[in-house]
């Protein structure tokens, strides 16, 4: 009996769990078109040469991946967006992008 119960309690809570995360929606805020996994290449077309740009390289040993990367950080004048690219400093795509002006709109 004790058993029975278990797994009742068990199958209940599995099931209310999956039912809570179908409610959650996927959203990819963009910012002019621009958006996680864009390529460095459409940043530059969409917003300019940035004002100030910085890489940094990281080695694989500190990588969760095990593999050497590097990550670019260009700055706009109220906006802040953060590539991450491979160990030569190539195939740079967005990952983070922050807004710190009201002249930015994000929608998506």
């Amino acid at each position: 009996m004790k058993r029975v119960a278990l797994l009742f309690s068990l199958l209940l809570l599995v099931s209310s769990t999956a039912v809570s995360q179908s409610a959650l929606r996927k959203i990819n805020l963009t910012i002019d078109g621009i958006g996680s996994g864009s390529p460095y290449a459409d940043v530059l077309r969409t917003f300019g040469v940035p004002s100030k740009q910085n890489i940094e390289r990281g080695p694989g040993d500190l990588s969760c991946a095990g593999m050497a990367w590097s990550t670019l950080t260009a700055d706009y004048p109220g906006l802040q967006v953060v590539l991450l690219g491979n160990a030569q400093a190539q195939g740079f795509k967005v990952v983070k992008m922050m807004i710190t002006s009201k002249k930015w709109l994000a929608s998506g």
